[in-house]
């Protein structure tokens, strides 16, 4: 059900349910957090017509952890990509929230 909705939200374009997703503890490869929610902001401005489709989920599971494997296709008015993204959850209170996210392009 998570996963259903943060792809909504991304869907979507509401820039709060996404990043509402996402762990205080979430980290990026390749820059620190408050720069990724930035891009995150601009990209969902940026695009229009968001198509997000998930397909081959697979799912591995412990007591604290949830990853997700799955080929995402995206598709906006200026830009498309496909490939395979893992998200890593955590159990955070009550809430499952993002830990981390690796995208490999196709």
């Amino acid at each position: 059900a998570e996963l259903t909705n943060w792809r909504k939200a991304w869907k979507d374009k509401d820039i709060n349910a996404y990043l509402s997703f996402y762990s205080g503890k979430f980290k990026t490869p390749k820059s620190n957090r408050a720069k990724w929610k930035n891009s995150r902001r601009h990209a969902l401005k940026a695009n229009k017509n968001l198509s997000i489709q998930l397909s081959n989920l697979h799912i591995s599971q412990s007591e604290k952890t949830v990853e997700l494997n799955f080929i995402q296709k995206y598709q906006s008015d200026g830009y498309a990509d496909a490939g395979i993204k893992e998200l890593v959850w955590i159990k955070t209170g009550s809430d499952w929230k993002i830990l981390k996210e690796t995208w490999i392009s196709s």
